[in-house]
């Protein structure tokens, strides 16, 4: 089948970034995926687009966009993933009525996940390499969409990489002026080779900031752009 790119005459990556412009609300990493690999099958990406949404790009949305890239999958396996996403997200909706049921009548149901396939396993660490990367670009999308592909508890979990800088800093508020000059010094002395994440924990601890995912990102972002 010829391609979009060859119809219109223009090349894959101008096509891309015309098909993405044309999808309202197109998931921020479905976008930065589509527009660098040039995929011109709206289909697939509307696939990775609804999975990015439902909360399931780490890691199953990001390695399927990989293998697509790399020639060894395609719509069939979007349309495929999709299909088991839908099927999760209802599994899990049912989940929770049960357990709901089951609060009310003062039980506790332990087989609700029987027969079901094992979810792949997911990496905090793979997820926020993969929200730094995001984060490094000038013109990144806002911080509360780059970490809507993550439900709440992988959220939290990202975050908790980095509590106990977090905990240094809340310790560190709580000094007084001279205190504080001694700790920051201690503080860097110690995590010379500290990286933004950990800068940007330790700043919220010092504020007094819970912190949540969306609030540590935030931080990354003014310590990074200014």
């Amino acid at each position: 089948m010829t391609g979009i790119s060859q119809i219109v005459r223009k090349s894959k990556p101008w096509v891309s970034k015309h098909l993405a412009a044309s999808i309202e609300k197109l998931g921020y990493y479905t976008k930065w995926w589509m527009e660098r690999e040039g995929c011109e099958d709206l289909e697939t990406v509307l696939c990775l687009h609804q999975v990015e949404k439902a909360g399931k790009w780490h890691p199953r949305g990001l390695d399927l966009a990989g293998r697509i890239s790399e020639g060894k999958a395609g719509r069939t396996e979007a349309r495929a993933l999709l299909v088991a996403v839908k099927e999760e997200l209802e599994a899990e909706k049912e989940d929770k009525k049960a357990a709901k049921k089951a609060a009310a009548q003062g039980q506790l149901q332990l087989d609700g996940e029987a027969g079901r396939p094992e979810a792949p396993a997911w990496s905090a660490e793979q997820a926020i390499r993969v929200l730094a990367e995001a984060l490094e670009e000038a013109d990144h999308a806002p911080v509360a969409e780059l970490i809507a592909g993550l439900t709440k508890v992988q959220q939290l979990e990202v975050a908790n990489i980095h509590k106990a800088d977090w905990s240094a800093g809340k310790v560190f508020c709580k000094a007084t002026d001279v205190q504080k000059l001694r700790g920051l010094h201690k503080h860097i002395g110690q995590n010379y080779s500290a990286d933004d994440w950990q800068s940007a924990a330790f700043i919220l601890g010092s504020s007094n900031i819970k912190p949540t995912l969306a609030d540590l990102a935030g931080e990354v972002h003014q310590l990074v752009h200014g």
